[in-house]
């Protein structure tokens, strides 16, 4: 039996990638030996169940999200006693492992012993690594090493694809594991209070600048507290100063009352917080992909959206879901109201997203397609 080598950046319950790592490692046990390498978390016990070899290594995550030397210089000295434990492990096992599937492009300090043993590679790309020139210099090394490079979206194949070789970037929908959203949404009973609802917003992504909550913050300036409007954001706080800054907002605007920051949550309790929503409220700058949109389009939730990741391949305006362009609060309240107050609009959106989830993606063809080309490297010595 072949053995491929598996990399992954987390391990938290957290994420929509690491349920899609998961479902493509059972679905991978069935035909290959597996070996891991796991980053501390709470997920690991289960992938030290899955594996027939593992290495249990630190869990940092490169931050991409802005330019530091500093912060760079700090991030690989911290790394090296990993890097020492993943070298150690693959020179033990090499000649054991056929391929390496990583899944995504911020594991180069994994990638390096991959790359010095000529361990023939699959990467994922889940993100638009910044500032550009980052991106250049290391997509520069990627082109020239990896068998295969997989993108999840046309926007991050569009910046990478000029520097490699046609045929080397393939492009792979993310996908969601749709039975368990399914379940949960014929399985819900909607919390019910005496009076008038209130019109739920939710916003999912952790707290830094580029994920734009303080746009959702400055969009209520568009409503009064009569209006009945609750707003939920569910995410870690990454920028604290950032989070300081959405919490100003909020004590100057006098909306207290409407806003809830509930911290970071495990995948099911996002999901009943989903069901318990009206509309989700996409505020990034930046995105690789946005699981988001796909949880909103299954639990036929009305997604509104910055053109980020997936979004406008998608999403077409006013008939699936809305798209907003970047901090521009003004518009977005515009949307929510319209939302809001025209029930006919508001159930074509979700009708039409619901659609747009069957008809485009699939998680057992998306993981099945990682698959199939996993085995075509493995095939083409």
């Amino acid at each position: 039996m072949k053995a491929l080598l598996l990399v992954t950046h987390s391990t938290s319950s957290t994420g929509g990638a690491e349920g899609e790592f998961t479902r493509l490692i059972l679905l991978l046990k069935k035909t290959y030996k597996i070996y891991l390498i796991i980053p501390d978390g709470p997920l690991k016990d289960l992938y030290i169940e899955l594996s027939d070899k593992y290495v249990l290594v630190p869990s940092r995550v490169f931050q991409i999200q802005a330019y530091s030397l500093k912060e760079y210089l700090r991030f690989f000295l911290i790394s090296i006693p990993k890097f020492l434990k993943i070298f150690i492990f693959i020179l033990k096992n090499r000649e054991n492992i056929d391929a390496c599937y990583v899944n995504s492009s911020v594991c180069f300090v994994e990638l390096i012993p991959v790359i010095f043993f000529r361990i023939k590679y699959i990467l994922s790309v889940k993100e638009s690594i910044e500032p550009a020139f980052i991106r250049k210099f290391l997509f520069g090394i990627y082109s020239r090493t990896a068998k295969k490079i997989i993108v999840i979206s046309e926007s991050l194949k569009e910046k990478i694809a000029y520097k490699c070789n046609p045929g080397l970037v393939e492009r792979i929908y993310s996908s969601i594991d749709e039975k368990k959203y399914v379940s949960a949404k014929e399985n819900f009973v909607k919390k019910s209070t005496p009076g008038k609802q209130p019109f739920v917003i939710i916003n999912i992504g952790a707290f830094y600048n580029l994920k734009g909550q303080h746009t959702l913050l400055e969009a209520l300036k568009k409503f009064k507290l009569t209006d009945n409007v609750k707003v939920i954001f569910i995410g870690k706080i990454v920028d604290h100063n950032y989070y300081n800054r959405c919490l100003a907002i909020t004590n100057e605007l006098e909306v207290k009352k409407s806003v809830y920051f509930l911290g970071e949550k495990i995948n099911s309790e996002t999901i009943q917080e989903i069901l318990n929503s009206d509309c989700i409220v996409i505020t990034s700058s930046r995105e690789g992909f946005s699981l988001v949109l796909l949880e909103g389009f299954i639990l036929e939730k009305p997604v509104v959206s910055t053109p980020v990741g997936v979004i406008p391949e998608v999403v077409q305006n006013k008939e699936n879901g809305f798209i907003y362009n970047t901090d521009d609060h003004e518009k977005l309240g515009e949307i929510i109201l319209s939302l809001k107050n025209s029930e006919e609009l508001y159930n074509r959106i979700r009708v039409n997203g619901l659609r747009t989830y069957f008809s485009i993606f699939n998680d057992e063809v998306a993981v099945k397609n990682i698959e199939t080309v996993i085995e075509q490297v493995i095939k083409n010595n």
